[in-house]
């Protein structure tokens, strides 16, 4: 039965959903835009809790957790993550992380690689040099006014919404009013987007990204999934090829037909290669 347990860290009040009595401990890393641990982890939360301790916190800015105004940087999530991780007293991890949060849980790895028992990345940032459509994302994050035109319109209609929802996905059907409702009261928040506004400044240059894990990737010893959706729009699933060639230990598992939210577009496969993934007594790369 999942649960939700509060948490104060560098002084900030932060939710956690938490799963799961016994077995190795796993963390779920949230995605950007206007996402949370709800959001893109609770189906996974319930999948994995029968055979692991499972903790999907909302990152600050994000979901429940506070949003004050603050300098998000990817830099700031990867050093809030192992405070994170000392409050809930987890010495080592299976860490696992969607987009943006990928790309924090490869930070932590990197930076603290005796914390990290198995390494997920589902549809990992942090592998690409620039996001397609490059110079209009750096347009959106210098022009405060043009974002909010872009931007308003998804948060209160929810016809624009579907249509934002759309662009992540590679076959929308999954899309129902239910899931619909479901992100736009997250969008709805006077402050949804704020955390990610600033993250998006700090990260995107003119002609390239700021956080580029790739040199780095072969130093990660720990073993390593990638899942990534064919059909990933916003971080191509040729970025996921190239860090499978780089890793040292790492598979790959590409879902055909899918987008950039694997974990709420094809939820099964997503739960089962994380499962089969983390039960597996030694991962070899393939």
């Amino acid at each position: 039965m999942t649960h939700e347990r509060w948490l104060h860290v560098e002084g900030l009040r932060i939710r956690c959903l938490r799963a799961g009595e016994r077995g190795p401990a796993v963390v779920l890393l949230h995605g950007g835009g206007i996402d949370s641990a709800s959001l893109s982890w609770r189906l996974a939360v319930e999948a994995l809790a029968p055979y692991s301790r499972v903790y999907a916190p909302d990152l600050p800015g994000y979901g429940a957790s506070d949003k004050p105004p603050i300098a998000y940087t990817t830099e700031f999530f990867i050093e809030f993550m192992q405070r994170l991780l000392d409050a809930l007293e987890l010495p080592t991890v299976n860490l696992i992380g969607l987009s943006m949060g990928g790309a924090i849980a490869l930070g932590v790895a990197l930076r603290a690689p005796q914390r990290i028992e198995k390494l997920v990345l589902v549809d990992s940032y942090g592998l690409q040099e620039r996001f397609p459509w490059h110079f209009l994302v750096w347009a959106l994050t210098r022009w405060p006014t043009l974002q909010n035109i872009a931007v308003l319109p998804i948060r209160y209609s929810k016809v624009l919404l579907r249509w934002g929802m759309r662009v992540l996905t590679g076959n929308p059907s999954f899309i129902t009013p239910e899931l619909v409702e479901e992100v736009a009261q997250w969008a709805r928040h006077p402050h949804a987007r704020r955390a990610f506004a600033w993250w998006l400044r700090d990260e995107i240059g003119w002609n390239s990204v700021k956080t580029n894990f790739l040199r780095e990737l072969a130093r990660i010893e720990a073993p390593v999934l990638l899942i990534h959706g064919e059909r990933d729009r916003v971080v191509p699933v040729e970025a996921a090829r190239r860090a499978h060639r780089l890793l040292k230990n790492a598979r790959l598992f590409v879902i055909s037909g899918c987008g950039h939210w694997a974990p709420r577009e094809r939820p099964e496969e997503v739960h089962r290669a994380i499962l089969e993934f983390l039960a597996s007594p030694h991962s070899t790369g393939i």
